[in-house]
């Protein structure tokens, strides 16, 4: 599928959704903490701090009895895109791969550290081995690889992901 800046917005969320194909019952949105300042991703509940039915509180998301979390659908995608929700907030949403088969359609991995480049070639040369097609992409703010085949299972994503070099390992 070519799709360059002149293409169409729904030729552009085709391609995204194809290549970030993961679950589509729900997604996560980015927050920033206003407090810390520190950011993360939460999956979307529609009755999230509705009076009478969210008591956020007092009670986790993930063990509440109210919870109702949103489907990923075209104007999700939409949004991610131009960057921005129906009230012109900021907006990037976040997909769950693991699919209900335990298989994933891509995987992301972060290169931060000076050495991107020889780390990022060698997850090109071990998706290479396995036969999973990786897209390396750099941005402004941080170089990233996303390989992606049809019906890679999760042990498979798991294993591409644990042959790192030593170097990509903390300290």
């Amino acid at each position: 599928m070519d799709v360059t800046m002149a293409s169409s917005p729904e030729e552009k969320v085709r391609l995204f959704r194809a290549m970030f194909r993961g679950r589509e019952d729900v997604y996560a949105r980015r927050y920033v903490s206003a407090k810390s300042g520190k950011s993360g991703y939460s999956p979307v509940c529609s009755v999230e701090w509705t009076r009478g039915v969210c008591d956020k509180k007092r009670v986790a998301c993930a063990v509440c009895p109210n919870r109702r979390l949103e489907p990923l659908d075209d104007d999700v995608v939409r949004r991610h895109l131009r960057g921005v929700d129906a009230k012109g907030r900021d907006f990037t949403l976040g997909s769950y791969p693991l699919l209900a088969d335990d298989t994933v359609r891509f995987a992301a991995i972060d290169f931060d550290k000076a050495s991107w480049r020889a780390d990022s070639a060698s997850v090109c040369d071990v998706s290479s081995e396995w036969n999973v097609a990786p897209c390396a992409t750099a941005s402004m703010r941080k170089r990233w690889i996303r390989s992606r085949c049809s019906d890679m299972s999760s042990a498979c994503g798991r294993r591409l992901l644990s042959r790192r070099p030593a170097r990509w390992t903390r300290k």
